[in-house]
């Protein structure tokens, strides 16, 4: 049977696919090198992205501590969608910006990214913890 908990794995494995996907993109672009150095640096600077993931797991693992770990799992998932914003700015709010026209269809990953993001916010914002059977 379906739980409500079964989201909280599941955002727990989006996370996960979400730091390495956007790990592999930066680690890309701005290494094409391929330099062992530069990818350890990556790394590090993206270890606390795996506390979100780990609170999901928890949340889900230990459905008696969702209230603790909610307001955690909000502020984190507000804080990821705040790069989503600027790039929409950027992209499209300011006149020109310096980016050019061909540029803009490449928002269609980071904004598919960015409302998977803003769905989990939506739940966790609008999750009412009870019991479950």
């Amino acid at each position: 049977m379906w739980k409500k908990t079964n989201l909280f794995y599941l955002g727990c494995l989006w996370e996960v696919v979400r730091l390495f996907f956007l790990f592999s993109l930066v680690a890309l672009l701005s290494n094409p090198g391929g330099r062992v150095l530069y990818t350890l640096y990556f790394l590090w600077l993206d270890a606390p992205l795996l506390v979100i993931p780990l609170l999901f797991f928890l949340s889900a693992f230990q459905p008696e501590r969702i209230p603790n770990f909610r307001p955690i799992l909000l502020f984190g998932k507000v804080l990821e969608l705040i790069p989503l914003g600027i790039l929409l700015v950027f992209f499209y709010i300011l006149p020109a910006g310096g980016v050019d026209k061909s540029l803009r269809g490449g928002i269609a990953v980071p904004l598919t990214i960015g409302w998977i993001d803003f769905l989990f916010l939506l739940f966790l914002l609008f999750y009412s913890h009870q019991q479950e059977p």
